[in-house]
């Protein structure tokens, strides 16, 4: 059993503002580390926490309620910057308004933490000029993944130390457990859960209940249902009045390449759970590697290798003819986030995958060298 990693990333360490100007259309910021950064006057006015309930974070817009048409709360073509000051001590922005026909006058508060937090959101953080904040980043080298640690140099024995396993107790009555294994599996990606109850006959002991216990205490929900069922075994023989389908190579006694599972689903699961009932006397080792860390290095040592795998699409496949089952997605084998650069998927399952035509700009370079490189 072989699976890359595929997750989700964010954060680093907080620059200072040294100083702040108003210009025409965006406030320029100078910071302590030399970067610059322009932010657009509607995009700091419309981020405002005043703008937003409090409770369910959504936006406050009124409608017209015999048209049902937004009504929004701000007339941006009436809106306009007054001042903006820094309180270099606190690293607050203070900025004054004049709004709407009335000329009332808004101050309006921004801590510089705050803003990076929602920046983040729109790739707007380490920009030039207002007119590439919303450049599409895919060309970056510096991402920054923040509390996800990707892999160097990761054993067996890490994952069986306290660092990356908790026991199936602690994760579900243990006080914090819950919250512990989350932190875990954010940061690494890999959790391995001890002593979980394996007992195929016992309905309260059975690694099934086992397996719903974590996912809904872990994920909050009961599994996804797929093709194959909920919960399932890789041994066809047993579970089988479920219906679920079998035609997949995991049924087999074949070791696997390195692979996610369903890339031929729109939304292939981001959090799997692996329940070993009966270790092999012989092989049987599952391996994993982390698909981020594999994709940074790949940037780093073949930048036209993973400038392919991260745009060109590819197409996967599963089809199972005794039960009905023809399912097919496509997408880039390296998804990245296009405004921060950060590697936030990877699909790839060889035995899957369609045999791809490239587009005419891709027929120069040997998209399969790109697939041969990232396995390296």
């Amino acid at each position: 059993m072989n699976h890359l990693r595929t997750s989700i990333a964010s954060r680093s360490k907080t620059p200072i503002i040294k100083s702040v100007t108003a210009r025409q259309n965006f406030v320029h910021l100078f910071l302590n580390d030399g970067s610059q950064w322009n932010i657009p006057h509607r995009w700091l006015r419309d981020v405002h926490p005043s703008n937003y309930d409090s409770q369910t974070k959504q936006r406050l817009s009124q409608c017209a309620e015999d048209t049902g048409k937004v009504l929004d709360n701000l007339n941006y073509r009436d809106l306009k910057l007054r001042t903006v000051d820094l309180k270099q001590e606190k690293q607050i922005l203070r900025s004054t308004w004049i709004e709407g026909t009335s000329k009332n006058v808004t101050v309006l508060d921004y801590p510089f933490e705050f803003l990076l937090e929602e920046a983040k959101l729109f790739g707007c953080d380490k920009v030039g000029n207002d007119e590439t904040v919303r450049k599409r980043n895919t060309n970056v080298t510096d991402t920054d993944y923040g509390k996800i640690e990707l892999w160097e140099n990761l054993t067996d024995k890490d994952l069986r130390g306290v660092e990356l396993s908790m026991s199936f107790n602690d994760v579900t009555a243990k006080d914090g457990g819950r919250e512990e294994a989350l932190n875990i599996l954010y940061r690494f990606g890999i959790l391995l859960v001890r002593d979980v109850p394996t007992d195929l006959k016992s309905q309260e002991n059975s690694n099934r209940k086992a397996i719903d216990t974590l996912a809904s205490d872990i994920m909050g929900y009961s599994p996804l249902q797929t093709l194959y069922a909920s919960i399932w075994s890789t041994k066809s023989d047993v579970y089988d009045e479920e219906g679920g389908s079998t035609a997949d190579s995991a049924y087999s006694s074949d070791a696997l390449p390195l692979h996610t599972d369903m890339t031929y689903y729109k939304e292939p699961p981001g959090l799997q759970i692996f329940c070993m009932t009966q270790a092999a006397t012989v092989g049987g080792e599952s391996v994993f590697a982390d698909g981020f860390a594999l994709g940074e290095k790949l940037r780093k040592k073949d930048e036209a290798s993973f400038q392919l795998l991260s745009n060109l699409d590819r197409s996967y496949r599963s089809i199972d003819v005794e039960n009905g089952w023809l399912l097919e997605a496509s997408g880039p084998i390296i998804q990245i986030d296009p405004r921060s650069g950060n590697i936030v998927r990877i699909r790839h399952n060889d035995l899957d995958r369609l045999t791809d035509i490239p587009p005419a700009e891709f027929i120069t370079y040997e998209h399969s060298d790109a697939v041969r490189k990232f396995y390296e």
